[in-house]
């Protein structure tokens, strides 16, 4: 049933959900692809309400961990065509996996997410049905687990993404950087305290989280914030100061790190390209790179391309190297001939062969392949340059 300020538990709140939630009917967003599956469950509320899919949520919050809405959406549709149920995808291989979130960043969340449905498949299928339990998952952190308790099972849990940070930082003039600990402390209390009441019904709670999110997303915006259609600007006191853009604080800028990297191009006579395994963890984990060449190269060698690309914490600048084709003979027949010894590669004389993967963790790319490969972008848009411009690349093998 529809509540009012009176039925609010705690005298300190601004009381912000109703007219938020009479915002969200009214003007949010609510044919997004994840929100068109819709099952009959009974909440932890009581009662039923007419939630959703609990794996398409899950599939749609972890892809939506720091990435906007328009460039989730492609993904989570290839996915969902590719792994219907979780199942499906816990069953998938993890190339296969790595191969459709290739270009959506953050890599270490397609990890998770095959490993998390694994551990769902294994426990039957069903996914945890509480903010706690979800937590437990690979992948999942406090506010994502919230996010698909609130709209896959009813529960009353707090969110705190990046849009909705920026919101209670404003409404509250909250001081501080908001990825500092003392500063989150205080948008979690808020958060908390702003929730519909105990009992309040699954559609209160799922239109006020979704509310929250479009806000940020639509009306609450990093700059320019349009604060005549805010449904909170009377209450918002950053507003009343004047200057909504003053917050969430801005962390101090950081000089950008440079990291240089040279990779290698090697052709066969094909002109299929080698390509090495990454780690597991670490940058681009679990995909498939041009292999790295540790150091300066060799004099003698054509550069033949560079790309810059720019990660959260550095830049990469790379460049691109073919070794001479002699050189490239001579060091895969000396691989070839090291790989069984005792040792490994590392027995083999000659630099390169060093360099160059060892079987298991490399495969030769045929060009035509190269919408299906587990790629990371940038390295994706460079072949695809490549397969464009062939004259620019001298075969190399």
């Amino acid at each position: 049933m529809p509540y009012d300020s009176a039925s609010m538990e705690n005298d300190n709140t601004l009381n912000l959900a109703p007219a938020l939630i009479r915002w969200q009917r009214r003007h949010g967003r609510h044919h997004l692809p994840w929100q068109k599956t819709r099952l009959e469950l009974g909440t932890p509320a009581g009662g039923a309400a007419v939630l959703r899919d609990p794996y398409r949520v899950w599939l749609s919050e972890v892809m939506l961990q720091q990435t906007q809405v328009a460039t989730v959406i492609p993904y989570f549709e290839a996915f969902l065509r590719a792994f219907p149920t979780v199942n499906d995808l816990a069953a998938a291989d993890a190339e296969q996996v790595m191969g459709l979130w290739a270009g959506l960043g953050y890599y270490s969340r397609a990890r998770n997410l095959h490993a998390a449905a694994r551990q769902v498949a294994e426990a039957g299928g069903a996914f945890p049905q509480t903010a706690q339990e979800l937590e437990a998952l690979p992948g999942v952190g406090r506010s994502t687990a919230a996010a698909i308790a609130v709209f896959a099972f009813g529960e009353r849990a707090a969110i705190l993404d990046g849009n909705v940070k920026r919101v209670l930082s404003r409404v509250f003039a909250v001081e501080g950087d908001p990825a500092g600990s003392a500063t989150l402390a205080r948008l979690w209390a808020h958060a908390e305290a702003e929730l519909p009441p105990e009992g309040a019904p699954a559609a209160d709670l799922i239109d006020y989280t979704q509310g929250l999110m479009d806000l940020g997303a639509m009306v609450c915006t990093r700059s320019r914030p349009d604060c005549g259609r805010c449904p909170l600007a009377a209450q918002c006191q950053a507003r009343q100061q004047g200057e909504p853009e003053r917050y969430p604080q801005a962390r101090r800028k950081k000089t950008v790190p440079v990291r240089a990297v040279n990779l290698l191009w090697v052709e066969d006579a094909q002109r299929q390209v080698l390509l090495q395994a990454r780690p597991d963890s670490g940058l681009w984990g679990g995909l498939w790179s041009l292999p790295e060449w540790p150091g300066e190269v060799p004099e003698g060698w054509q550069a033949v391309g560079s790309f810059s690309h720019v990660f959260t914490h550095f830049r990469m600048e790379a460049t691109v190297w073919a070794p001479p084709p002699d050189v490239v003979r001579r060091a895969m027949a000396d691989q070839a001939r090291a790989s069984g010894a005792e040792g490994g590669i590392k027995a083999a004389p000659d630099a390169l062969a060093k360099a160059l993967p060892l079987p298991e963790q490399q495969r030769w790319l045929v060009p035509s392949a190269l919408e299906g490969a587990p790629l990371p972008s940038p390295i994706r848009r460079w072949l695809q340059g490549q397969v464009l411009q062939p004259e620019l690349i001298s075969a190399s093998a």
